[in-house]
């Protein structure tokens, strides 16, 4: 027990004793009772909204409910103060003796530390990075790299089924656009003059630089894959100028395989 469950198990006990002793009316619901760590480490060790969010249960204010949990609080082993603070929010100072039962108990756990069972087996899925296939990758992707494998790694430790995607949107519209865009540098590449980029092409200067960097390395030929009326045939497009007078040509790119569609039969 971690602890922030050990004062919420804590308080729970004193909501009950509030109640036996008619301080309190029955039936209290205190699932949206949380201890954390205050935001400003001058407020003390702990931090609780119990006054605030039980106070219209309790037909109280939340002053005059927070002054009657200080009190209650204040007689748990371990507390050294407990304050109010502003509309009937509740902080804690305790000895550091609970922080170092608490270490104790790390060591105990181990790698289970910190395990629980709280999303009862629901399946969950996280999709991130989930890159655009049109553009290229920056520093954020791998950010969300990180943070999304990090979140779902914790929402499995806390007992979600979770599934992991990373949707690759690599087919449809936009894809074909790309294609387009990619020959039209490609043909720049080439020497030929490509006039302005037409509306609705990428314009982006990334497509540019990723042409001229492969186009040496691809020596004199690109093999690509050409599927007419549903054969799949192959052929080999020259990367000289001499495609200056080749017909145009309009790359697909489909789930597993680059199609091409020329504007005269094959």
């Amino acid at each position: 027990m971690n602890i922030f469950s050990f004062f919420e198990v804590e308080f729970q006990t004193i909501i009950n004793q509030l109640v036996s002793a008619d301080l309190l009316s029955g039936d209290i619901d205190t699932s949206r009772v949380v201890f954390e760590l205050p935001r400003d480490e001058s407020h003390g060790d702990l931090a609780t909204n119990a006054a605030m969010v039980l106070a219209k249960q309790a037909d109280k204010s939340p002053r005059d409910l927070a002054a009657l949990f200080a009190t209650e609080l204040a007689k748990i082993d371990g507390v050294i103060s407990v304050d109010i603070a502003g509309p009937g929010f509740l902080n804690l100072t305790i000895k550091s003796q609970l922080w170092t039962r608490e270490i104790a108990d790390i060591l105990v756990a181990n790698l289970t530390y910190g395990k629980s069972d709280i999303g009862a087996g629901e399946s969950v899925n996280v999709e991130f990075v989930s890159a655009n296939p049109t553009g290229p990758l920056h520093a954020a992707h791998a950010r969300g790299a990180v943070i999304g494998d990090a979140l779902a790694g914790l929402m499995a430790f806390c007992g979600w089924n979770v599934t992991r995607e990373y949707y690759i949107n690599d087919a449809g519209g936009q894809v074909d656009v790309l294609a387009r865009s990619t020959y039209l540098r490609y043909c720049e590449a080439l020497d030929r003059d490509i006039g302005a980029i037409p509306a609705g092409l990428y314009p982006g200067l990334y497509l540019k630089m990723s042409v001229r960097h492969w186009l040496p390395a691809m020596a004199n030929s690109i093999l690509i894959s050409l599927k007419p009326n549903g054969l799949r045939l192959c052929a080999t497009l020259p990367l000289t100028p001499s495609c200056k007078g080749s017909k145009p040509i309009f790359w697909h790119l489909a789930s597993k395989w680059i199609s091409f569609r020329q504007n005269a039969p094959l």
